[in-house]
């Protein structure tokens, strides 16, 4: 049944958010039907966050049609089920393969993989569970507190704005990533030219770097990209072991899983050890947690940016506040809490402009606004007015999601450590096999799976002679981040360069891009003065 669409009633209050809605959607938590919907789509999203290549967009694009049978609440705690864990699934994999399971987990692999090749998986595993539920509560309650007064803060934020924080996070990632700066900035710029493919201006779209191929008109597709770089790159790596497996990381792990190590070497906790440190980790640095939760949700309530950009920019925050910036990439603890705790908070953040504007934040929440308008409901300022119950489903299914997919986490992890021990001569094939599926159903293109294995060969290149795969992708997402909103600015400035620093947030974040370029410079001509690459 649709659900019919109120009368306009008048601006969004407290009472409104806070009054009978909230009261009605704690009582349904305690109903089969809501505990079911939420559980279920908490299963599908670790599911799907857990294969490479199934992101959370596709789980929500195959049950969206389901759910104009569903009851709307359902379909919101359903909906939220999925969003709250496909991240924390695919936090899974990139931990102990080294493959994320989503694009927005690439930037967890940099610090949960080394922990796994030192014998630390079950460590890591509780630390992501533990970060990811703790920053999904941060970012629901400032979603929750800042609802009724946020909207004039988030309308100051426009494609000019925008531009600005996608140029930041690229300046920060070419002065963070691990390694020679200059290979960072050479690995950076071709994500950039990659983006670019494609048909360009919006004036008069010309193809760009398309060699005459009506395929590349269309770009190159996220996801294909994303799976190749990290996924299929990976499993090449993995083929090409001389032994089939990786031994050290299989030798550590399987010292902590029976607590033996070899004579000589420092044996690692035992799982029961490692469980209890990863969950109470984040606070032991509660200013890497509440910065990185904080600057998640915030990059979460800009439309269009996604959650790779807020795992990044965290994670490089984060870096260049550390005492200890020598951990980076070598398993810092500070790093996979920053990456963790930003993903999750992103999902609270996400929902400001969808509840309040019906503007979707990511692509989950752009599926979340055809649910609603499959049932009738027409998104837009009006919607926490008319449907606060719905609203309030989507935020304590949220809640929920991350409470039951952390949970599963902390108990499988005894189990999850196990899977590096697996001979890859097994996993690879496996893991080659679902990225095909998984593209080729994306726009059931062939061309879509050549793709993928070209970049996979460029990612095996790029490993080899140590050039960041990350800065590569990071590039790809926020190059076209930076350029759609470039040509938005000057669409809506009929030409007027000057839109870039009509605003005190442009003018700061402009200033602040010029400090990050000018503090690279200065660090690489002082390596270069040391001799040091």
């Amino acid at each position: 049944m649709r659900h019919a669409e109120p009368q306009p009633a008048g601006p969004l209050t407290a009472m409104d958010l806070f009054g009978d809605a909230l009261l009605m959607a704690l009582s349904e938590l305690t109903t089969p039907s809501v505990i079911l919907m939420i559980l279920a789509g908490t299963l599908v999203g670790l599911v799907f966050g857990v294969i490479p290549g199934l992101q959370t967009v596709t789980a929500l694009s195959v049950f969206l049609p389901l759910t104009f049978w569903w009851d709307p609440k359902l379909a919101m705690y359903f909906f939220a089920g999925i969003i709250g864990s496909a991240g924390n699934g695919g936090s899974i994999t990139a931990i102990l393969l080294n493959m994320p399971g989503t694009a927005q987990n690439a930037a967890t692999m940099i610090e949960g993989y080394p922990m796994t090749k030192r014998g630390e998986s079950v460590f890591a595993l509780n630390l992501s569970a533990s970060a990811s539920l703790l920053g999904a509560m941060v970012g629901v309650v400032v979603l929750v507190a800042l609802l009724p007064v946020f909207s004039p803060i988030l309308l100051k934020f426009g494609p000019a704005e925008t531009f600005w924080i996608g140029v930041f996070g690229l300046a920060c990632l070419v002065i963070s990533v691990s390694g020679s700066m200059l290979k960072g900035l050479i690995a950076v710029s071709l994500g950039v030219v990659l983006s670019i493919i494609g048909l360009g201006g919006p004036g008069l779209p010309t193809g760009r770097l398309t060699f005459g191929s009506s395929y590349l008109l269309d770009g190159l597709n996220l996801v294909v990209i994303v799976i190749g770089l990290l996924v299929v790159s990976e499993a090449f790596m993995l083929l090409t072991e001389r032994r089939g497996t990786k031994p050290a990381a299989k030798s550590r792990t399987e010292a902590a899983i029976t607590g033996t190590e070899p004579a000589g070497a420092q044996p690692p906790d035992n799982w029961r050890s490692q469980m209890k440190r990863g969950l109470t980790e984040p606070m032991r640095h509660p200013a890497t947690f509440f910065r990185s939760s904080f600057l998640g949700t915030f990059v979460g309530t800009i439309p269009g940016v996604g959650g790779s950009v807020a795992q990044f920019m965290a994670y490089n925050v984060a870096q260049t506040t550390s005492r200890h910036p020598e951990e980076y990439g070598h398993g810092s603890k500070e790093g996979l809490i920053a990456t963790e705790s930003a993903i999750n908070a992103k999902e609270g953040g996400s929902l400001f402009p969808t509840f309040l504007f019906g503007i979707p934040g990511t692509a989950e929440m752009a599926l979340v606004l055809a649910a609603w308008q499959i049932h009738g409901m027409q998104p837009g300022p009006m919607f926490l007015t008319n449907h606060a119950d719905l609203a309030w489903a989507l935020i304590l299914g949220l809640v929920i999601a991350n409470l039951i997919n952390s949970a599963i986490t902390v108990a499988a992890s005894p189990v999850l450590s196990r899977v590096p021990t697996i001979d890859v001569r097994w996993v690879a094939p496996v893991v080659l096999v679902t990225s095909c599926v998984a593209v080729y159903a994306i726009r059931q293109n062939f061309l879509d799976i050549v793709v993928v294995f070209a970049a996979g060969l460029l990612g095996v290149v790029q490993k080899k002679y140590g050039y960041p795969v990350i800065g590569t992708v990071v590039g790809f997402v926020i190059g076209s981040v930076i350029e759609r909103n470039f040509n938005f600015a000057l669409q809506t400035s009929i030409g007027d360069p000057a839109v870039f620093v009509n605003s005190v947030i442009s003018v700061v974040l402009a200033a602040g891009s010029a400090l990050v370029v000018l503090i690279g410079i200065r660090r690489y001509i002082r390596s270069r003065r040391r001799g040091m690459p």
